[in-house]
């Protein structure tokens, strides 16, 4: 469940009960170490040992968190014995990047060093299996569990030189350098590309259904066979607001609230028409 996400949130529940989310759970007798909640951002004090002494689980959002402006206590949380694990919410999709924004905000939040890159892997991994009641089963790699494995490319630039792996892993890392993905021994992702399913035929399904935003544009395979490319390259062409160089992704959405990042990029047209397609720069190309 979301707990004590929004101020909104423990106006009601102090109107109505005269006590916060985290006393009224407890009061339920739903405050517990079964408990997954998500959020837990405006805690004061007694909130949190409240929490803490209940063992409770926090799926941590950092990443919807901070684009709302606000900060969980997570630090707080987890010394006063609450367990904590990562979520990606809303935003984005990317544990590896919910990683390195869980570290960020609570440095942030310290004023300090508070965080490492192994914590937060324990966060998005054993922790996350320990709070669905799997750990016996998932989230590390050992003899008797299931074969959950994900293998990243080495070679990718955004992962060299590998010094220590957690700190690249966390701070450099992406799902775009995931390679392999092996769930309970059957191979579901095999160089980048989904072994169960058709993906560059499911993003064109979605896209045809939500149509084309401003100036972010994802050719289908049909287009892409006309313009002499391969059929299983994803193309998207952003154009940029020459000389400003500022994307536009339509009057009302921005990149911020998009799954675009720089390495999904493939073609940058500037100063023109799509139908001219006056390449700028050629960014990637898979």
């Amino acid at each position: 469940t979301h707990l004590s996400q929004l101020p909104a949130e423990l106006h009601a529940v102090r109107e109505r009960t005269g006590l916060t989310p985290p006393q009224l759970m407890d009061k339920l007798g739903l405050l517990n170490d079964r408990l997954i909640a998500a959020h837990c951002i405006h805690m004061d004090r007694s909130d949190i040992e409240l929490c803490g002494k209940a063992r409770m689980t926090v799926a941590h959002a950092p990443i919807g968190n901070a684009k709302g402006g606000r900060i969980a206590p997570i630090m707080e949380l987890k010394e006063a014995g609450a367990r904590i694990a990562l979520c990606t919410d809303t935003f984005s999709g990317d544990l590896i990047e919910a990683m390195r924004w869980a570290i960020s905000m609570q440095r942030i939040n310290r004023q300090g060093n508070v965080l490492d890159a192994r914590t937060v892997l324990d966060w998005g991994t054993r922790d996350g299996a320990e709070a669905i009641g799997m750990g016996h089963q998932v989230g590390s790699i050992e003899a008797g569990k299931k074969a959950d494995i994900v293998l990243l490319d080495s070679s990718a630039p955004t992962l060299a030189p590998i010094v220590d792996g957690y700190g690249v892993l966390v701070h450099s890392a992406s799902g775009h350098d995931v390679d392999t993905v092996v769930i309970d021994g059957r191979i579901v992702l095999a160089g980048g590309k989904l072994t169960q399913a058709d993906g560059g035929a499911i993003v064109d399904e979605q896209g045809a259904v939500l149509g084309t935003h401003g100036g972010v544009h994802r050719f289908t395979v049909g287009q892409r066979k006309g313009l002499g490319l391969s059929s299983s390259v994803p193309l998207f062409v952003v154009a940029l607001d020459a000389p400003s160089q500022t994307v536009t992704v339509g009057p009302k959405t921005s990149l911020e609230r998009t799954q675009l990042t720089a390495s999904s990029v493939n073609w940058i047209a500037t100063d023109g028409t799509f139908d001219e397609l006056r390449v700028y720069a050629q960014i990637r190309h898979r």
